[in-house]
């Protein structure tokens, strides 16, 4: 070795710096990989399935024993199912290689275990099996063959592992042997009930896209730890470099579109995976060397998320090819398979716990076409197990939404909302109350409002310490996207008043750090204590509903300390609304006169009866008025919010409909026809209340005049 460095040091000013000092690197390099191969490696402790990672002694270095599985399970199950039971199962049942080649060298090193036999390429599983595998995309296929990926037929008569109808396992994914387990009742019925090969497709999409992620986060490992063998520290663009250059699957901007902005339309998927493992990869060092790869790997990957991608990409591919959806083998073969195992050992169908009703959910969401009449029924249980029915289902919702608060109806199943199930919950909330409809302090609506937003706070929360952990270059790298969200989050959830001012310090700051503090500051969900106070309110004011003296009354008094909750203070929501009413007011609107008018009677009010319920409806005639705004849209959902409350003004445009439809003040006339019939009924009483103190400040005001 250094009878060659010295040779090509010879050479130097024959062939130049960098082609030396480029050889001396690749010699050192195969040098480390000569080391590494002769190092001992772990073995297998289970004849078949071998999916486990090894660690080290003490977590040093050196020789290392196999010691058992200990990751996260893989694959399609449902329930807390153990990594080590489906792999027991796996390994006591017989198995045949249906596509690609049995992986059996785990580390460079030979399993002890069976070699498979492959099944009959004419057998009718196969012939029926290889239709779904011409469905796949071509980039898909060839990253398969490329990483060396197979699909296992497992042989038996039942799913891989059943405990109950809401905890079973169907497929797994062994990510040491690069295999997809199968088994092989759930194709036999595919095919007797005359499936569509897009099925079948439809598993190998889903179950080896993480698979795929898995394999590309193990080669990086291995090259980092050839590299640290001479090296002390790893760079960003190493790391970044490395993975692009392993990756076969992922659609990567810099390599196959010209065009950026195709591109982005198309979507990043590299970029998205950067964004996810670039910070957990960067705090590898060298005592990853000696180490087995696959249990480093382990600790990085991210199994909820990898199984959230897995489906996002499925229904990425099924939409752009039209696939049919009248077939699903999750709906149509492994549930009902699950259901009758549970009726043959006479076990409980209706869910009984919050978990068991958030499941049946998600099931009725991805399997249902339509809002079905199970949802509401799961609904009302929901609704009727209390607080944590009612907390279950709404941080459920919010691991749905993105960081910037946002949420749609017309998601892709993996969105527990599809079907505008937050707007039916919120409403039976509401029809088992008599606190009225709006969502201002004092309705149940106020504080339904506040615990959706403090979950939502907690998911932003969560983002922000994601983006803390990506080292320097990749923030500076997403610059252009964090920005985006942030400005997002801001108009999400900061008044107007305020808004500006931060948006301003997103579009200028160099310092992302900083900025994300600053933001961060301003957005920050509130004390675990505001949640039980609020959650508290909400079942105190469920009093319409037949559980309340038996359930919902003692649920609210022992979360607030054994005392009944208290009415709450009108003022921080007051507070809230005032940062939405701009002080230079006279270009935002086309009807400056009587906007300012009832701006001068909400300041009025706010400082001499601060506590008149009165404020929400001067509020809404207020932000009605702001038609010439930028901000005009966020104004009116506002306005949505107090509900009853917001009726009487609006009645008023729309009584004066002549008035309000020239000089361009069509706009207003336009919001209050649209926002009146989505507001609940006005008690008569409020009218009443609301066209006497307008009788009385008018007279007030004319008096001086008179």
């Amino acid at each position: 070795m250094e009878q060659a460095l010295d040779a090509l040091e010879a050479q130097r000013e024959t062939l130049g710096d960098a082609a030396v000092e480029a050889a001396q690197a690749g010699l050192r390099l195969k040098l480390a990989q000569v080391l590494a191969a002769e190092r001992p490696s772990p073995q297998a402790s289970t004849p078949d399935v071998d999916d486990s990672p090894a660690r080290a002694p003490g977590g040093g270095h050196g020789p290392q024993t196999y010691a058992g599985d200990h990751r996260t399970n893989t694959g399609m199950y449902e329930g807390d199912i153990a990594h080590a039971e489906v792999n027991a199962a796996i390994s006591a049942s017989e198995k045949v290689v249906l596509f690609g080649q049995q992986t059996r060298l785990r580390s460079r090193r030979l399993m002890t275990d069976e070699r498979l036999s492959r099944i009959q390429p004419g057998h009718r599983l196969s012939k029926f099996f290889y239709g779904g595998v011409r469905q796949l995309p071509e980039r898909l296929l060839d990253a398969l063959l490329a990483k060396k990926v197979s699909v296992t037929l497992v042989r038996g008569r039942d799913l891989l592992v059943f405990h109950d109808r809401r905890r079973h396992q169907s497929f797994h994914t062994g990510r040491t042997r690069r295999t997809i387990y199968l088994p092989e009742p759930i194709l036999e019925h595919a095919y007797q009930m005359g499936y569509d090969y897009w099925a079948i497709a439809e598993i190998l999409i889903q179950e080896s896209w993480p698979l795929l992620d898995y394999i590309l986060l193990l080669e990086m490992i291995e090259r980092c730890q050839v590299a640290y063998e001479d090296r002390w520290t790893l760079g960003y663009s190493f790391l970044r470099e490395g993975l692009r250059a392993h990756n076969k699957h992922m659609r990567d901007l810099s390599d196959d579109y010209q065009d950026l902005e195709v591109g982005l339309r198309k979507g990043d998927e590299m970029g998205v995976f950067l964004d996810t493992y670039m910070g957990r990869l960067c705090e590898l060092d060298r005592s990853i060397v000696g180490r087995d790869p696959h249990d480093v790997a382990g600790e990085i990957y991210k199994d909820e998320w990898e199984r959230f991608s897995g489906r996002a990409k499925l229904d990425e591919v099924a939409t752009l090819n039209s696939f049919p959806t009248y077939f699903m083998i999750d709906r149509d073969i492994v549930h009902p398979a699950a259901f009758h195992r549970a009726d043959q050992l006479g076990q409980p169908v209706d869910p009984r716990t919050a978990e068991d009703a958030i499941h049946d959910l998600w099931d009725e969401t991805r399997f249902k076409s339509s809002l079905s009449v199970r949802t509401e029924e799961l609904l009302e249980l929901l609704i009727a197990l209390g607080a944590p029915g009612i907390r279950a289902f709404l941080m459920a919702v919010s691991f749905r939404y993105s960081a910037a608060g946002s949420l749609g109806s017309d998601g892709p199943m993996l969105d527990l909302n599809r079907y505008g199930m937050v707007d039916i919950f919120r409403g039976r909330i509401q029809s088992y109350s008599g606190s009225g409809l709006s969502e201002v302090p004092g309705s149940i609506g106020y504080d339904l409002r506040q615990l959706q937003q403090y979950y939502v706070a907690a998911r932003r929360a969560a983002y922000f310490e994601d983006l803390r952990q990506l080292p320097r270059e990749a923030l500076q790298e997403q610059a252009h996207g964090i920005r985006e969200t942030l400005s997002l989050i801001v108009d999400e959830t900061v008044s107007l008043d305020r808004a500006q001012e931060l948006k301003g310090q997103i579009v200028t700051s160099r310092d992302l750090t900083g900025l994300l503090d600053a933001v961060e500051m301003a957005v920050k969900p509130e004390s675990d204590e505001s949640e039980r106070q609020h959650m508290s309110g909400l079942l105190y004011k469920l009093d319409e509903h037949p559980l309340y003296h038996e359930r919902f009354l003692p649920g609210a008094t022992q979360l607030n300390d054994g005392q009944l909750p208290g009415p709450p203070s009108i003022r921080p929501e007051v507070q809230r609304l005032h940062g939405f009413m701009p002080e230079r007011y006279f270009e935002l609107s086309s009807d400056p006169a009587d906007l300012g008018w009832f701006l001068a009677q909400f300041r009025d009010t706010d400082e001499n009866d601060a506590y008149n319920r009165l404020l929400f409806t001067w509020a809404a005639a207020i932000l009605v008025r702001y038609d010439n705004s930028e901000d005009y849209g966020d104004m009116c959902s506002q306005i949505v919010i107090l509900g009853e409350y917001a009726v009487p003004p609006l009645e008023e445009i729309t009584a004066s409909e002549v008035y309000y439809a020239s000089e361009g003040r069509g706009r207003i006339l336009k919001a209050a026809q649209v926002l009146l019939p989505r507001l609940p009924d006005c008690p008569r009483t409020l009218r009443t209340e609301w066209s006497g103190e307008i009788a009385r400040r008018r007279g007030l005001e004319l008096e001086p005049g008179g």
